[in-house]
């Protein structure tokens, strides 16, 4: 009964006779802002008043990222991403090679994989020179990793400087994520390579997650509509998270249809058209559509940020898919302080900074553990972790190093009530590498030492 009333919640509106030949959406043009400060970003990307904006860069040079480009330097990438993405073969996605599909599709933005096989495409170049064609003037390189696509341009992608923190990798194995992210490819960011006249269709991005996106070459026009208008625009209830919001539309807000969709007149649409260099953000849960006015190769980076932990953990525990609430839920322990940056974010200092082991202990986290010291020590979390154990946990290296610096007498060795496990337990079974080492000089020992300990002492007292 509960499944079937969420389903109900986000049926189509039954369409409604409109002779209303004057219907139009309420255009809105996208605010833009040349040389946006930090402060002013922080204050206009409060969840409670964030609305979709554009940061120019008008110095921004497009000659590397142009689609010639990637075909003089990585033509020859295989097409297929097997390696590094799990039962892609399961479902045809171990590539991402796509083109819209018809609306009524359940496929996400609108876009399905395309049978490269039949098309003969096994490297970017195969796919790039069919773009230029009749024939494959509608393929699309859509949400492809960009370190297995054309590893020779990673030096040269960064992360503009006002999103320095992505609390979903904040509990990835530091090592691994390093790897994957830099030499294998992960999704994110993501590359876009389109030619003039595709798009996808009316969509959000999943998770409750924002998103930035950074045009590289070329020009997309893009419309946004916010969450207070998804009645207008025909959700999906097949598409829909319980308790979340959905995640595919049936209207199109580029070539409206006022006849099929009545509600669209007056729906408050959000416009720009993206040039070389601008970054678009946008806000939790806004659906969006583009298509590109030229040949276009953007990149794009979802993210959650302190603004938007409680829409995350709210989506984390509600999520049918107990796997993403866990491992979600970890990440969303504690607010961090966000480092700040002068400049644009380098790849690699990107990823390193979003690994607990790496991030600042909060100044509020500190403050408490200096003014209340024994308060610390006796503290213990709803899970029956003391402090220490809780930052062990976490890979959380700087706390765990705070606290055993400055909290005298701390039990090291004290267990967790749920697991019975100690600090050094879950710092050796997870391969916390540096957090070991830190456990090891204060004399932290696991269960099995502490037991090995134990039958010593008590061998020896018997001998006596």
């Amino acid at each position: 009964m509960k499944k079937e009333y969420r389903k109900q919640q986000f049926q189509c509106p039954a369409p409604k006779p409109t002779d209303n030949k004057d219907a139009a959406l309420l255009l809105r043009q996208i605010r833009r802002y040349p040389n946006m400060s930090l402060r002013e970003f922080r204050r206009f990307s409060k969840e409670e008043v964030a609305e979709p904006f554009i940061i120019e860069n008008p110095d921004f040079d497009d000659s590397i990222w142009k689609p010639e480009s990637f075909l003089e330097e990585c033509g020859d990438i295989p097409i297929r991403i097997d390696d590094y993405i799990e039962f892609c073969e399961e479902t045809d996605s171990c590539h991402c090679v796509k083109h819209k599909v018809l609306k009524d599709s359940n496929a996400w933005a609108g876009m399905a994989h395309v049978d490269v096989n039949k098309f003969n495409i096994e490297t970017l170049g195969d796919m790039l020179r069919l773009q230029q064609t009749e024939e494959g003037k509608m393929l699309y390189l859509h949400d492809a990793p960009l370190s297995h696509y054309c590893p020779p341009k990673v030096p040269h992608l960064s992360i503009p400087k006002y999103f320095p923190r992505n609390y979903d990798i904040l509990t990835w194995n530091e090592e691994e994520s390093n790897k994957t992210w830099v030499e294998k490819g992960v999704q994110w960011p993501s590359i876009f390579i389109s030619r003039k006249g595709t798009g996808s269709g009316l969509h959000c991005d999943s998770r409750m997650t924002r998103f930035y996106t950074k045009m590289l070459s070329g020009k997309k026009l893009w419309r946004l509509i916010g969450p207070s208008e998804y009645w207008r625009v025909g959700p999906n209830p097949d598409m829909s998270i319980p308790e979340t919001y959905p995640h595919k539309f049936h209207a199109d807000i580029i070539s409206p249809s006022f006849d099929e969709f009545p509600d669209l007149d007056g729906a408050l649409v959000y416009e720009a058209v993206l040039k070389p260099g601008d970054v678009l953000f946008a806000p939790s849960a806004w659906g969006h559509q583009v298509v590109n006015v030229v040949d276009a190769v953007m990149t794009s980076l979802n993210f959650y940020d302190s603004e938007t932990l409680a829409a995350a953990k709210k989506y984390a525990l509600h999520a049918d898919d107990d796997s993403v609430g866990n491992d979600a839920w970890k990440a969303y322990f504690m607010p961090l302080d966000d480092p700040v940056y002068e400049a644009d974010i380098p790849l690699d200092d990107y990823v390193r900074n979003q690994h607990l082991g790496n991030a600042a202990v909060p100044e509020r986290i500190m403050d408490w553990i200096d003014l209340f010291p024994e308060e610390v020590k006796e503290f213990t979390h709803t899970d029956g972790d003391n402090a220490l154990i809780g930052a062990v946990r976490y890979n959380f290296y700087k706390l765990a190093e705070y606290i055993l610096t400055y909290i005298e007498d701390f039990d090291v060795n004290a267990k967790s009530r749920k697991e019975g496990a100690t600090a050094m337990d879950f710092a050796t079974q997870n391969d916390y590498h540096r957090i070991t080492h830190l456990l090891k000089q204060v004399g932290a020992k696991t269960t099995l030492e502490l037991w090995e300990e134990e039958q010593q002492t008590a061998s020896q007292q018997a001998q006596q």
